[in-house]
């Protein structure tokens, strides 16, 4: 599951506050726009919090990716401590429905 995307970070290019309101999202890199928001009417805070999200996306997916990588590492560990201390019974389950959501979000995000 590879982001086939723009790979660099996004930023909020430009706010247009002409009569033509818009936000865009895009590379700093070479500045290509990736995502551009028309709205209705004026620029308010919930649009440029929206904007921030959106550019923040590719960054929150890799970390994703990671925490799913060190679950399963954890899981491991989690699922050999199991077999010697009571305390850890069931937590492997646990573990596996943690990593299944995550990776069906990371597949939600990565295939069209």
């Amino acid at each position: 599951m590879e982001f086939k995307g723009t790979k660099d970070k996004w930023h909020v290019l430009k706010i247009d506050l002409s009569d033509y309101k818009s936000i865009s999202i895009g590379s700093p890199i070479n500045n290509k726009v990736i995502c551009h928001m028309t709205l209705g009417g004026s620029v308010n805070n919930t649009d440029e919090y929206n904007a921030l999200l959106i550019s923040k996306a590719p960054e929150m997916l890799i970390e994703l990716h990671e925490t799913v990588i060190d679950l399963k590492i954890l899981r491991n560990q989690i699922a050999d401590a199991s077999k010697t201390n009571h305390l850890f019974i069931g937590m492997p389950e646990l573990m596996d429905n943690w990593i299944e959501r995550k990776q069906q979000l990371i597949k939600e995000a990565t295939e069209l």
